[in-house]
This record gives C-alpha cells, structure tokens and sequence, in this order.
C-alpha cells in the first residue's frame, strides 16, 4: 500500500513534492493553444463495470464544456453563509474533524465500489485517474474481490446523475452486496456561470444544491442498497488559489476571470458540508487540500503559497493545461485523500 493512501494532507504533500508537476502556460492568445498531444475531448463516455458487472452504454448527448452561459433564475433563493477561510477545516470540534474532511461513517465490509460525477471522477483524459489509482488499496482494506464501476461522465453536472437516464438508475439495486459510493459533482454547474457577479453565481449554485440534496436522498434510500452503503463525495476545488484569474492559464482564453471564485467556493462548499451533515456521509475537503497546488503555486504573495508543504517550497502544482482538471500529480494526491477519509 503506498505511503500516500495511508496518511494525512502533509505526508501527502511530502511525498509528492520530488515530482514535477505540470504547469499551465502564462497564458494564450486562444484555446488552440493547447499543445497537440493532448487527446480530443470525448463526444461521450462510457462508464466501465469491472469484476463481474456488465457494461454500461454510453451517455447519450453532447458533453458539456460549461461555457454555455446559462442564466440562474433571478429569484432563486440565497442563504447567508460567510466565506470560511483555510478551506474551513474546523479542528477544534467542529464537523471537519482535519484537513481530510469529515468523519461520520466506519465504512467496513464493502464489498462493491461505485464511482459517480464528473470528469475529475471520469477522467477519460489520463490512463490512470484516482478512481483507477485508488483500486488496489481498497482491494487490500476490503478483499481481493471487491466489485469495482465506474458510472461517472465526463462534463456531468448534478443532474446528470438523476432521473430514468441518470448515472443513478444504472446502479443494480437488487444486490445486497454493501456498497461504497464516491463522487465528485458540482464543477461543471458552477462553470456555466463562470465570470458572474457573487448573488447570480449564488442563485445558480442554491438551484443544484437541490439537486445534490436528491442524489443524497437517493443513495441513503435502503430500497437501493438492501445490503448498506456508505457514501464519500468531494466538495469544490478552485485551480486558481483563490485568485479567480482563470484567464491566465493554458486555454484559459475559453474562461472568464472570476474574482468572487472564493466567496463562492467557501459558501457553496459550507452548503455541501451542510448535506453531507444531515445524511451522515462524509465530505472530502477537496477545497482546502488543494489550495497553494493550483496554477498560481509560484506566486509568493498568495495568501495560500506553500500551504502545507513547508520548508520545500513552492507546493507542486496539481493542474493540467485545462487549467480545471487535476494532472497525474493531482490524482494521485486525490487517491491519497479518498482512500484516507475511507479507511480512517
């Protein structure tokens, strides 16, 4: 079992500070910037059913790349929730017990894996994502004959995963194997309002936490996990360190700069704890985690330069040239941190 997936953030960190992390270009004049090895983004991606499953057909539709400017219903509700700093990990009592996040459930006796969400989860870009990475010790902390599937898409948003052709309905709900659950959603919801003002971005966001609300409800449904389920899902990155400068890196010409991106991101993520809370699920600070590993990890007047990786400095820089999705360097470190919250 690596070191990586048996500790906390900064043994993480530490071990992952000798490798070079991909950095993102000081910027482009356009998204064709992008060098020409990287692979075309999929039309579709099919979830992959291993050890016993049977396939899954691909989704159906056009992926998005959230950049379609949906406008958020003006009258939306928006609660009050202020911004916590650091990632807002609570150690003194609070419902972040560290930096890894949460810790509600003694997930043991699994004996099905399902990973759900978006293209962090999906990542049909890299040979070997977190979900792929993080296999073997959860075969190791579980059994040699852990079933693993993998419903996730990549540009998937919050409702992707429900209604009749949802990620949910793929799941066989007649198993009475104990299942883990773990995903990662809310991204690509947040991206279709990218460069907005804070109380349009907040009303946007308060529609799809509904939608998060209803995945929950779901998963904790006994009618669909006869033999049990435990449930693990990241709350929202920011690749900006909190700069909100998303214009500034590899294809950063298809984005807007966002200078509310913290805000948001702090208040979003206290509503996701909020969930994660009331369902008994556990929470996977992927905010705070990530924070000084973003694409201004060299700036030394960002407030989040070398966080957590002293005296090696600067933190290695977890982004691809997407300048939105974790490189090599990052999903490795997420596998740490997902198997860390499980295996607590």
């Amino acid at each position: 079992m690596r070191d990586s997936r048996r500790v906390l953030h900064t043994v993480v960190v530490a071990s992952l500070l000798g490798i070079a992390a991909f950095g993102c270009d000081s910027g482009g004049d356009s998204a064709t910037d992008v060098p020409s090895d990287i692979p075309d983004v999929p039309e579709g991606h099919e979830g992959t059913v291993e050890d016993g499953g049977e396939d899954v057909a691909p989704d159906d539709g056009t992926p998005t790349d959230g950049f379609d400017e949906a406008t958020a219903p003006e009258d939306a509700p928006v609660e009050d929730a202020a911004p916590r700093d650091e990632g807002w990990a609570e150690t003194d009592g609070g419902p972040m017990v560290d930096e890894l996040g949460t810790n509600n459930q003694d997930i043991v006796g699994v004996t099905r894996v399902i990973f759900l969400g978006d293209s962090i989860t999906a990542t049909p870009y890299l040979t070997s994502p977190w979900s792929d990475r993080i296999r073997d010790d959860l075969r190791t902390l579980f059994g040699a004959d852990t079933e693993f599937q993998n419903y996730a898409a990549w540009g998937a948003r919050t409702e992707d995963l429900l209604g009749t052709d949802g990620q949910l309905a793929r799941i066989d709900t007649t198993s009475t194997s104990r299942t883990l659950v773990m995903f990662t959603i809310g991204g690509n919801d947040a991206l279709q309002v990218i460069g907005d003002d804070i109380d349009p971005s907040l009303a946007h966001m308060v529609t799809k936490l509904d939608n998060l609300r209803e995945i929950l409800d779901w998963l904790y449904d006994p009618a669909h996990f006869p033999g049990g389920v435990f449930v693990v899902y990241g709350n929202l990155y920011d690749p900006t360190d909190g700069e909100g400068d998303f214009t500034h890196c590899g294809v950063g010409a298809s984005y807007a700069d966002w200078p509310v991106v913290e805000t948001l991101a702090n208040t979003v993520n206290g509503w996701y704890l909020d969930e994660a809370m009331a369902h008994g699920a556990d929470l996977l600070d992927m905010h705070g985690l990530f924070l000084g590993h973003g694409y201004n990890n060299t700036d030394t007047a960002n407030p989040y330069y070398c966080r957590g990786c002293e005296p090696t400095c600067p933190c290695p820089r977890w982004f691809d040239v997407t300048c939105i999705h974790p490189g090599s360097d990052g999903h490795e470190a997420l596998a740490g941190f997902f198997f860390g919250i499980v295996s607590r």
